[in-house]
């Protein structure tokens, strides 16, 4: 068929045989896409864990559950209570350790934002953030630093 025998066809005509194109080429396009996610999903999951599995051996706590140690892990240390005009604010807990933060309050000054490692105050090292309380080096010594309750909120 020529080029001028396919102009005397009106535009619904024209392209009247080719219905079929536009669904196959969604079909393959959505296809290909979900064979793209598989192989990616199936790399991820053959990645080795980035985290290690939480030591089973650990003994609860007096007051804290067993799945509470299995999820965040027990405190190995025993920690003394800080004596300095230190307040902790909120603890944020991340899988990575080292991406954890805690908002802590020196003097009643301003709340500041501190990762593992900062300096708290000058000798003092921000060491471990754990849910409840955050643990800190001065002196040599680990020191406990928890959150404080409100006197009407209930224990967990």
């Amino acid at each position: 068929m020529s080029s001028l025998a396919l102009d005397s066809y009106p535009p619904a005509q024209r392209w009247s045989g080719l219905r079929w194109a536009v669904p196959l080429a969604i079909a393959l396009a959505a296809s290909a896409g979900f064979a793209w996610q598989a192989m990616e999903l199936r790399a991820w999951l053959s990645q080795p864990a980035a985290l290690s599995a939480p030591r089973l051996s650990e003994s609860a706590p007096v007051g804290v559950s067993p799945a509470m140690v299995r999820l965040f892990g027990a405190s190995s240390e025993p920690a003394r209570p800080n004596v300095q005009r230190l307040r902790l604010r909120a603890s944020f807990v991340h899988s990575d350790p080292s991406r954890s933060s805690a908002l802590i309050v020196v003097e009643n000054a301003r709340p500041r934002r501190l990762f593992p490692g900062d300096e708290v105050t000058p000798g003092m090292t921000l060491a471990a953030i754990h849910p409840d309380h955050v643990l800190l080096v001065h002196a040599g010594r680990v020191e406990s630093l928890g959150l404080r309750r409100n006197t009407g909120e209930p224990r967990p």
